[in-house]
């Protein structure tokens, strides 16, 4: 080892400036396409928890039956309800953690109220939740009686909706989640405003709490105790049924499994998704985009850093040639040439990365101030690198470029063995 490390140090003198200039350009391409990577990561991670609400559920709904363009269910065919022995059957599948029942409103709902000094009316959809589902948006407890004011918890994205497009279309100036909190409207159940109303009518006092990811429902989040005492006050068939239950998944569990044992007990399937999952999704596109990009930047630098080489050897054939004359074997110039462009690629890796770090730092803070001012809620980005990523920069750059420059040392070698034979 102390042999090659001599022969580099001596074969590569006056040439090391030559090899830095020769990796920046590996160093500026692994930088972007590390920082981007790290920024797209952090990007979707915050989406997903922020109008998502993170982590691994299934949503369960009744099986649908559906004949070309109509579902069967709930029509011509009785839908399957949801009851307590249900939730447990649930429970005791392998890999779940929770269950959380859900209620959705099944009357018709017209919610009143005023926001920013003009008042709005507009037919929505209750869905009632246990605290658990919600706990995190909490800062009271999710329990109501009647007689008591609603405790709604608003949809975040609605909020980004309304911040991103409705209010700058208006005029309007945008909703943080504290403006939100504290705001009272009425809620008349068994009305609307454009379709069929009840012969009965409610009306309920409501007040938003917070704000919440629940399931990425585009709907007013309630307990479900809310739900129950209105279907029996409204005489709604079967009051307080549950509509579907959301499986939270222990960490580890096999998602795709749990999905298959729920279908065997008869029911459907939903990942709980939505708009986020959409733009989690498209963000995951575009960062196969910028791999895809990023390593053909690499490539091509590395192609590049591997000519320059090649043209430094060519140099060097006397240099080479005075060691072959002083008998030095040529197995110890291949190492000590291979050690030199291993190091070489090495530190454009380790530099790379470092830059590509504070790149993603940048950029992701601006981009969490343009992402908290465009939705409303602040979101942080925290952009960081997985070590699959790292452990393919570390070991890929260098290996690429040493079978790069592999022909070119055994061309220098050969030129340089003719040269000391003239």
């Amino acid at each position: 080892m102390f042999r090659w490390l001599t022969l580099m140090a001596w074969i590569s003198t006056g040439y090391r400036l030559a090899m830095v200039r020769a990796g920046v350009a590996a160093m500026c391409g692994v930088a972007l396409t590390a920082g981007l990577l790290s920024v797209g990561a952090a990007t979707q991670t915050a989406i997903e928890d922020t109008l998502l609400g993170g982590g691994d559920q299934i949503r369960v709904r009744p099986p649908t039956r559906i004949v070309g363009p109509i579902d069967l269910s709930g029509t011509l065919l009785p839908e399957r309800r949801m009851n307590a022995a249900t939730l447990a059957d649930f429970a005791e599948l392998n890999g779940v953690a929770q269950v959380w029942p859900e209620a959705w409103s099944r009357f018709p709902v017209t919610l009143y109220g005023d926001l920013l000094g003009a008042s709005m009316r507009s037919d929505a959809a209750l869905l009632g939740v246990v605290e658990a589902g919600v706990a995190q948006d909490l800062n009271q407890a999710w329990t109501w009686q009647p007689g008591e004011r609603v405790p709604v918890l608003a949809p975040r994205s609605i909020l980004a909706v309304f911040n991103s497009s409705f209010a700058p279309a208006n005029g309007l100036p945008k909703l943080s989640d504290k403006a939100m909190i504290g705001r009272t409207f009425k809620l008349r159940a068994g009305y609307s405003a454009i379709g069929r109303s009840l012969d009965q009518e409610l009306s309920l006092e409501a007040e938003i709490v917070g704000v919440t990811a629940y399931g990425g429902n585009l709907a007013a989040i309630v307990p479900i105790e809310v739900i129950a005492w209105v279907d029996a006050q409204l005489d709604i068939a079967n009051p307080g049924a549950h509509s579907r239950a959301v499986l939270v998944l222990a960490p580890n569990a096999d998602a795709a499994q749990v999905q298959d044992e729920v279908r065997a007990l008869g029911w459907g399937v939903d990942d709980v998704g939505g708009g986020a999952r959409q733009i989690a999704q498209a963000l995951g596109a575009m960062d196969l985009l910028v791999m895809l990009v990023g390593g053909v930047l690499v490539l091509a630098t590395l192609l590049v850093m591997a000519q320059i080489y090649g043209v430094l050897l060519r140099q060097r054939g006397r240099d080479i040639a005075v060691l072959r004359g002083l008998g030095t074997k040529p197995g110890w110039i291949i190492s000590a040439l291979m050690t030199e462009v291993t190091l070489a690629a090495s530190f454009a890796v380790l530099a790379g990365l470092a830059l590509g770090a504070q790149l993603g730092a940048l950029v992701s803070a601006a981009l969490s101030d343009q992402m908290s001012a465009l939705l409303g809620t602040p979101i942080t980005l925290d952009p960081t690198l997985s070590w699959t990523w790292i452990a393919v920069f570390s070991l890929g750059v260098p290996f690429t470029t040493i079978l790069a420059t592999a022909p070119a040392i055994l061309r220098a070698l050969a030129d340089g063995r003719l040269e000391g034979h003239a």
